[in-house]
């Protein structure tokens, strides 16, 4: 079993980006895959797995690498990257892949674990009013019209767990902070089931080609919801200190590494983000906000920049003047410095 992440270099170097892109393949480290297939393999009586976004399958070599006798399902909406996976994959008869969209499929199945990357589009991207009206009317509750569609997997695969069961996820941070996430957090919260969020925050990027900072959740159909740790690691060196979480739980041995929380102190209309980063308040309070100098709002979501962007060429060829248009920064990894200046704006 190949334990590590040729196949998805590989198809990075020989698949299009555009490819890629239109399926928000973004693919898992394979350190980050071993730990969470740990997480999953501390099921004592685990028999069925689910990976509902199935991809080339770097969870199901992971997971077989320790256990060949479970059965696998995975979900994948991708025919190529199905097609690359399916040679990999020929000959394990406890292997299910189905072509089909995870969401619309399989509600009526229970697995004793859930392992995945699931896909990161924004609300734009996808069609997420079939998509938010289906997952509300399942677990009875509405949603924002901006829950992306990773969040819509999560919240699936939690209803999914059977008593017992785990699951393992490795998803954008954003939901922790975001309007929209506030309902994620509220069905973690009351269906008791979240364990541990590590929010990995590494100096490169877990996902390529995109600029965001993921977070791992771990989760658990038990009775030991009393407490939620937080972790924050910033290298790939540093998931050693997630073993012995993995290894140890239910008990707490790596009180030195994580934060506890109570349960009852996740208030989901709250931002998250306090229960992971260090509080500076009191270092800073004779500092002043910086709303007293300047507005700092979200920027348009076009959905559309292709559209809606312009460079000079493009605004003499439409015959567009200079008094029509606004200067933009069209994506948040251009700025690179704390200050942006005119002159690093010229530059872009």
């Amino acid at each position: 079993m190949l334990t590590n992440t040729f196949l998805e270099e590989e198809y990075i170097l020989n698949t299009p980006l555009e490819h890629r892109q239109k399926y928000a393949q973004f693919f898992t480290p394979f350190e980050i895959a071993e730990i969470m297939s740990q997480w999953i393999l501390g099921h004592k009586y685990l028999k069925c797995v689910l990976d509902p976004s199935f991809g080339l399958g770097i969870f199901a070599r992971t997971l077989y690498k320790y256990r060949d006798d479970i059965s696998i399902t995975g979900y994948e909406v991708d025919k190529f990257i199905l097609s690359k996976s399916e040679i990999y994959f020929n000959n394990l008869k406890n292997l299910n892949i189905h072509n089909k969209d995870y969401i619309f499929n399989d509600w009526d199945s229970k697995y004793d674990a859930i392992i995945g990357n699931p896909p990161y589009f924004k609300f734009h991207d996808y069609d997420n009013k079939n998509n938010i009206k289906k997952i509300s009317k399942k677990i009875s509750m509405e949603l924002s019209g901006f829950t992306n569609l990773y969040s819509l997997f999560l919240l699936k695969s939690i209803y999914q767990l059977n008593d017992q069961g785990r699951l393992a996820y490795i998803v954008p941070s954003e939901f922790l902070n975001s309007d929209y996430g506030v309902k994620i957090k509220d069905y973690l919260v009351k269906s008791k089931t979240l364990r541990y969020i590590i929010v990995v925050d590494f100096t490169e990027n877990v996902f390529n080609d995109t600029l965001t900072t993921a977070c791992i959740l771990l989760c658990a159909k038990d009775d030991n919801y009393e407490k939620v740790g937080f972790l924050n690691i910033s290298s790939l060196e540093d998931l050693d200190e997630i073993k012995s979480i993995v290894n140890c739980y239910p008990n707490a041995d790596a009180e030195n590494t994580v934060t506890y929380f109570n349960l009852k102190q996740l208030e989901p209309a709250k931002k998250w983000r306090r229960f992971y980063q260090k509080q500076n308040a009191t270092y800073y309070k004779n500092l002043v906000p910086f709303s007293k100098f300047a507005k700092a709002s979200r920027g348009i979501a076009t959905g559309a920049n292709d559209f809606f962007v312009f460079n000079q060429s493009k605004a003499e060829q439409h015959c567009i003047g200079e008094e029509y248009l606004l200067p933009c920064v069209c994506k948040s990894k251009d700025i690179t410095n704390p200050f942006f200046t005119d002159n690093l704006f010229n530059n872009l």
